[in-house]
């Protein structure tokens, strides 16, 4: 490609996904990845099965779910399968003769810097996000501490029980102690009060209606919740640590009413401390996990996609400065966010089994999940 067409290629986006393009790849302008994906799928031969009825939508963050829609835009936007080379096409290639001499050291790329806007995105929902943690702090000095926790468990018989693995879960959930029960439900008020407040300084936020409003905060409470929590985590200690020192482990997750809140969900959060993440990749996580465009109820899914897009480049182009040494950090992060949307639908059954036990609940939970 010559540097005139790489010119005119500069800002085109992927037809089938919009990532940013790098070239026009089997007959379409499309980026590296979907060129790979189109690559791997003829050269394997494997036959894919959409589970929706084949109305998958495409995007950056959608485009993993979904190899059989992926397939078939590739093949409706005109990419060819005979423009792929099998291996007795790639036998007829002329071998690579090495020129011998000396090689000129290689400058390092000079990395492409966000843009202004991108930039003012990112320090807006990084202050956003500061201001909401504010609203913890304020909550954690009457927050149950572990030990009050751990005494319970004692005096309950849950710790012994856990030790020695003959633990009966349906009693354990019946028998949280009162005053931890509410403990915890205030405490995941505030987590739903932290997300309303940093959802309202989200631009575009504000254009929604307010049913759309309510369904992408309903949605993404117990998502941004995990992703808070991370950076509470000590991985030394497998631990959650507050700003008190207080600590709580997995036994005391479950006796607040958690018992779904398994190794699976510390792995996560061992997963993202040990990215070490700054405050506004942190922030532009949970601006993509509450704006997202495929939550079931919304009416006005366009404008959520526009506006998440814009918040899916920041934190491309944010973790690219940031962290030049792991140029698949951004990969991992939006795959993070679809491992907290499953493990945020396991933890919604602790809320249903709550309900089901005649727990009592803040009137801003039973409102938000419906649990009356």
């Amino acid at each position: 490609m010559t540097s005139k067409d790489e010119q005119s290629l500069k800002g085109r986006l992927c037809l089938v996904c919009g990532d940013v393009a790098n070239g026009v790849h089997y007959n379409v302008l499309s980026c590296e990845g979907c060129k790979s994906f189109f690559l791997r799928s003829i050269k394997s031969e494997t036959i894919f099965k959409c589970n929706q009825g084949g109305n998958c939508s495409m995007d950056l963050y959608t485009r993993r779910h979904c190899p059989a829609c992926r397939l078939a835009k590739c093949r409706d936007l005109g990419m060819t399968e005979s423009k792929v080379w099998d291996q007795s096409r790639l036998n007829t290639r002329k071998p690579l003769v090495r020129k011998v001499g000396k090689k000129k050291k290689e400058e390092p790329p000079e990395l492409e810097k966000p843009t202004d806007a991108q930039t003012k995105l990112v320090e807006l929902l990084e202050e956003a996000y500061k201001m909401s943690k504010k609203i913890c702090r304020e909550y954690l000095e009457r927050a149950p501490s572990g030990e009050k926790v751990e005494k319970h468990m004692f005096e309950s018989g849950t710790s012994k029980d856990l030790m020695n693995g003959t633990v009966n879960t349906e009693k354990s959930e019946i028998e949280i102690c009162q005053e931890l029960r509410k403990y915890a439900m205030d405490t995941f008020a505030i987590v739903v009060r932290q997300t309303i407040g940093f959802s309202r300084k989200i631009p575009g936020f504000s254009q929604l209606e307010s049913h759309d409003q309510a369904v992408l905060v309903r949605a993404s409470v117990i998502e941004s919740m995990l992703l808070r929590l991370s950076e509470f985590f000590v991985i030394a200690e497998n631990k959650i640590v507050n700003d008190l020192g207080d600590t709580y482990d997995l036994k005391m997750m479950s006796s607040l009413g958690l018992p779904t809140f398994s190794e699976s969900s510390f792995k996560f959060l061992r997963q993202i401390k040990s990215m070490n993440l700054t405050t506004a990749e942190y922030s532009l996580m949970n601006a993509a996990a509450v704006i997202a465009p495929d939550r079931d109820e919304l009416i006005n899914t366009q404008l959520v996609e526009d506006i998440q897009f814009e918040i899916i480049l920041s934190l491309q182009a944010i973790t690219k400065v940031n962290h030049p040494e792991k140029p698949t950090l951004f990969a991992d992060l939006i795959n993070k966010l679809a491992l907290m949307r499953e493990i945020s639908q396991m933890h919604q059954q602790d809320i249903m089994k709550m309900k089901l036990l005649q727990q009592d609940f803040t009137p801003l939970v039973a409102e938000l999940f419906n649990v009356h």
